[in-house]
């Protein structure tokens, strides 16, 4: 597998003990794994194995007892299911891309307002060093299930996020930076060791209802539109830092 495989980056992440416990439970997507996994958690996601911005990722919620969600972050569209692997399993062809494709345990990572949302951590190395150049959160708006659409999507910078829609006083909000920067320097030399050519990551995190912290995924071609909103200094420095790699 590559680097740009979730799958294979999940696996490895998990083998580090500092982060194995704020990785989500994720599988290669068969008929089994999503029987399993059904039994397991209340909200599955399911995405492609590789690069998607957002695209061909399908949300499964338990809606009542022995029934389903399912919702395509491409067109909204919904529809409700039997609690049932098989006809769940043939509704996700329905939406899915023709690509392989994962499921992922689903994080409840909530504003107090009930938007989803996530923060992006951007992270470059230089001299063998990794550092973190930008840290940003991304709220979603009520219909959407992702946080990668240009539409529907408000950028914050997470200190703003953490005390306007999470309501974290400041001795909170700096401890959770503290481990957030943390996790994702750790997440980084991991994947860096497997995959030592690439110089750039960028971590996509969330905060559960108890202020756990959960590591998504790590993007090897992360986007810098979220800091080219409201901290271009931080997008100039990695466009500038990007033309050096390019010349070497």
């Amino acid at each position: 597998m590559s680097v740009i495989s979730k799958i294979s980056n999940s696996y490895l992440l998990k083998k580090n003990p500092l982060i194995a416990k704020n990785i989500p439970d994720t599988q290669v997507l068969t008929l089994r794994s999503l029987h399993k996994m059904l039994g397991r958690y209340r909200m599955l996601y399911i995405k492609p194995n590789n690069s998607c911005q957002g695209k061909g990722i399908v949300r499964i919620e338990r809606h009542r007892q022995n029934r389903v969600i399912l919702m395509s972050s491409d067109h909204g569209n919904t529809l409700t299911a039997p609690l049932h692997a098989q006809k769940i399993f043939d509704h996700i062809q329905e939406f899915r891309m023709d690509r392989p494709y994962l499921i992922q345990q689903g994080i409840h990572s909530l504003t107090k307002n009930h938007n989803l949302f996530d923060l992006r951590v951007h992270l470059i190395r230089q001299k063998w060093t990794w550092k973190i150049v930008g840290i940003a959160g991304r709220v979603a708006s009520e219909h959407l299930i992702v946080t990668n659409y240009n539409h529907g999507v408000e950028y914050k910078p997470i200190r703003k996020l953490l005390k306007n829609d999470l309501d974290y006083l400041p001795p909170k909000a700096k401890k959770t930076v503290e481990k957030i920067r943390a996790l994702s320097l750790q997440a980084a030399h991991t994947i860096s060791r497997a995959y030592p050519k690439w110089n750039e990551f960028g971590i996509d995190i969330g905060i559960d209802r108890d202020g756990h912290i959960w590591i998504y995924e790590v993007n090897i071609h992360p986007s810098i539109k979220i800091f080219q909103i409201f901290k271009p200094d931080i997008s100039k420095r990695i466009r500038k830092i990007r033309c050096v790699f390019s010349k070497k």
